[in-house]
Order: structure tokens, then sequence, then C-alpha cells
């Protein structure tokens, strides 16, 4: 049976085929992924089932429960920061460890012992990832740790690098109105200063490589031989840090070498300058927002932009249609998780849940950037197509995992004892022995986890539960109508 990360990894394996290509569009590119990992036709039709199965409240009321059978979503309790977050690589996922929100990037020590390194510098990182290999990229850092960039309060639509400028951190006072001015909060220059301290240290000791190593591990993607060029900027509302190719211009969606990450200072302008997650307190304590959570996102982009995987055409300037934000923010949230009491991810997945008009205007088919509501859609999404493509299999095969880890048993009992041993039961089963009795020829012994000769020299006479073929199968719901989508771009 497929995990989320072998589902994630076939996904991105086709993505990577239009790597660089500039001219298809980006739905199509998603239909095609979508149709490798699931019983689905395509984006549209797996979101239309997507949307159906996580409202449908009248075969499963529960919403909790609902979202764990549709999607492998298990919410963590309120207040609970040790609950499995949902990343692709946790529990809840099905990859058995439990990724708690501490837990996601690895990190040991503090961030007081670490050095830092010299302004203007570029650093060389490495990553040994769960199948041995080792890759490595570049950190360019910015020319001064006591400057920032004001970006003006633009928004999306007003976007303009033009208009930035850099500002010296003396003894100035910055005020940030946050989350589209529903609070204000106040910035000295050197609360500032100690916040890009912190910040940089853990990029570049924890937080860069080790998101990259989780980003392969968990997608099969990877940042060998990319640059990363940091930077850290105030008065801009409403974002944590964004990234984007910068040795491309607009539409070139081919693989870029060198990829910009900005990080907002008036979200982390309160950060732990101790705490190994970089850990920010939000409103009262309540909830945290640990940054090392947010370089994994970001590095979802910059990983998938170095490749060539993600595809963001400027609707202005492009007749090419990119891929929605659903899917690229959603992808995103995906390697870190949103199961878990952090920021309010348990109720935004359980209002989405619970109002299908909501979750259908969530995943329309368009970019954008900055649109909270298709973060979390395009995680849940992500997560039901993996929970699907899983259940499928079962399907397909007829049987229980028990079932499945018996015959898993067997094959590796029989690569054990070596291929004459693996031909003389094919001989007993093409004799007419039956393909149950020679496996359980096998019941016992050590568990080499090696498909060699067995599972070739099987292939043709063991039961059909042993195959891993993909299947075809109809909603137990049936068709539905059609989700109305809008194109408009936010």
């Amino acid at each position: 049976m497929a995990t989320s990360i072998e589902t994630m990894k076939s996904f991105m394996n086709v993505l990577k085929q239009y790597a660089n290509d500039t001219t298809t569009s980006g739905i199509t590119i998603l239909d095609n992924a979508v149709r490798a990992v699931s019983r689905f036709n395509g984006l549209q039709d797996a979101i239309n089932s997507f949307v159906n199965d996580v409202t449908d409240t009248s075969r499963i009321p529960d919403t909790a429960q609902r979202l764990k059978e549709t999607c492998g979503i298990v919410l963590g309790a309120n207040h609970d920061f040790n609950a499995d977050t949902g990343a692709a690589s946790g529990a809840n996922a099905g990859n058995g460890t439990v990724k708690n929100a501490a837990g996601i990037v690895p990190e040991t020590g503090t961030l007081t012992e670490l050095s830092m390194p010299a302004a203007g510098s570029t650093t060389t990182h490495s990553y040994t990832t769960s199948d041995g290999q080792t890759f490595s990229f570049n950190i360019q850092w910015p020319t001064s740790f006591a400057q920032v960039v004001d970006r003006k309060w633009q928004t999306f639509d007003s976007y303009n690098p033009e208009a930035w400028t850099t500002v010296a951190l003396t003894d100035q006072t910055f005020v940030s109105d946050l989350n589209n001015n529903e609070y204000t909060k106040t910035y000295m220059a050197q609360q500032l200063k100690t916040s890009i301290e912190a910040i940089t240290k853990g990029m570049e000791h924890w937080w860069a490589s080790e998101s990259a190593k989780l980003i392969y591990d968990s997608y099969g993607v990877d940042f060998n031989g990319k640059t990363l060029k940091v930077g850290y900027f105030v008065n801009q509302s409403n974002i944590q840090a964004d990234t984007g190719p910068a040795d491309k211009n607009d539409n070139d969606t081919t693989p870029a070498n060198v990829i910009d990450m900005a990080i907002a200072l008036p979200v982390y302008g309160n950060i732990d300058p101790v705490d190994v997650n970089g850990n920010t307190r939000i409103e009262g304590g309540t909830q945290q927002c640990y940054l090392d959570r947010t370089i994994a996102h970001e590095m979802v982009h910059a990983v998938m932009q170095g490749n060539g995987t993600i595809k963001t055409y400027n609707e202005k300037t492009s007749s090419v249609v990119g891929m929605p934000e659903f899917f690229t923010e959603g992808v995103a949230e995906l390697v870190m998780g949103l199961d878990d009491y952090d920021a309010n991810n348990v109720q935004d997945i359980q209002s989405l849940a619970t109002n299908r008009e909501k979750l259908s205007n969530a995943m329309v088919l368009a970019a954008g950037t900055g649109t909270d509501v298709r973060y979390t859609s395009g995680y849940m999404f992500l997560r039901y197509l993996c929970q699907q493509s899983l259940d499928s299999q079962s399907a397909d095969t007829g049987t229980s995992s028990a079932d499945m880890s018996s015959a898993q048993e067997a094959l590796s009992h029989i690569d054990a004892k070596g291929e004459d041993y693996a031909q003389s039961l094919l001989l007993e089963t093409l004799s007419g022995h039956s393909a149950a009795r020679a496996a359980s020829y096998a019941s016992a012994g050590d568990k080499v986890m090696n498909y060699g000769a067995s599972s070739s020299s099987l292939d043709a006479s063991m039961p059909s539960f042993w195959s891993n073929s993909p299947t075809s199968l109809i909603p137990e719901n049936g068709s539905q109508d059609p989700i109305l989508v809008s194109s408009q771009s936010v």
C-alpha cells in the first residue's frame, strides 16, 4: 500500500517531466500527476470528489471522523503541542513516527551557542538523505545584518520592488499592523537586530539544510547546486516570508539556480533568541508559531523553483495558465503539516470541512499569493489525494493490511533463502499447488526486505492481492454536479 511519501514522490516524478517546459498549462501538468497517483480522471475530478466527500455530513456526520476517513487527518486537541502535525513524513500521514510541532525540523542545543556567518558571505551546506545520497547548496547572506528592506505596505496587486528602500537599524521604532490591520505591534530597531541574529543562526546551522533533507525524504526532489539568497524586510502586512527565483524573468519556470527568500521581521520580531525552533508566542502565549516550520514551507517553494516542478506564470503577461494557489501553497504546507493546535490550524480545517461552499471557493483554479484559506484547503486536498491513493490500492487488492504484511514477510523470507528456493516454490505452484500453500512454506524465518529473485520469479504465480497495480474505481457516492470555480486572481 502506498504511503503519503510514496504517493507524493510519484506525483513529483510527473512534475519533473515538465521541468524545462514553459508552455504547458499548470493545470494540464497537475491533471497528469493526479491520474498517475489516483483513480481520478484529472485535477477537477479530484477536486469535485474531495469537496463532496469532506463536507458530506449525510455519510459521516462527525467532522473529526469524516476528516480521518476521507483525508487521514487526525486533528490534535486544543492546547496540545505534542500531537502529530500531519506532515507527509509523520504518523497521521501513514509513516509511523509522530512529528509534533517541535520535531518537524530536527535541532539540538540552543541558538545562543551558535556562530554567525559573516555579512555578505556565501556559506555552503550539505545534507544526507534517508537513501544515502548527499546534496549541497549555498546560502548568500545580506551585506549587513543591521539593515532591512522597507517594502512599503504593498499588496499583491501593487507589488513593486522598485519602490523598496534599504533602512539601517539604528535607534528607530517600527510600527506594524499585522493580519490586515487587526492589531498593531511596535518594535525597536535593536529588537529587530536581535531577531535577525536568531533567524540567521537557525538557518545557517539547521533550518535550511534540515528542511532540504525533509523535502527530499518526503517528495524526492533535491536542492543540489542551488543558491538561497536570504533577506529581511519590514512593513508588509500579513506576510511571514516569501520566496521566488532571483535569476529568472517573468514566466520562465525552468529550473532556477538562485532563489530569493525574504523573511518578515514584523511577524518574527519577538522570536525567542534561545529556542532552537524559533518560537514566537502569539498574543498571550496560547498558540505557538515556530519559524523553522515557516522555513520548511518556504524551502518547498525554493526546491521546486530550483528544479522547475512549480509553474506560476504571471497572468498579466502570459497566456499560459499556472498552477493554482491551493496547490503551490498546499504542497508547501504538507511537508510540515497542519493537523495540530498551532496558529488556528485545527479551527481552519474544521471550518472548511463544515462549509461546502467555502471549501469549493477555496479550490479555485487560479494563481495568487497569501490567500490564507487556500493554504489550508490545498493541504487538505493533498492529504485526501494521498488517502484515496491508499484506499484505491486496498480496494484493488481486496485484502487487509494484515494480508499485505503476511505477503511481504513471505517474500522477504523467500529472498533470504535465495533464487533456487524461489524457483522451487514457483515449480510447485505451476505443478498444481496453490500459491497460498507455496507461500505458507515461507511463513517463518528472517525478514530480509529485499525483493530481488522472489518478487520477479513469482510475479506470474502469486495471488492478485500481492500486486500493486493501480485501479480505477467509481466513487461510492456516485457522480455529482461539477463545482463551479472562479477564475479571479488574488
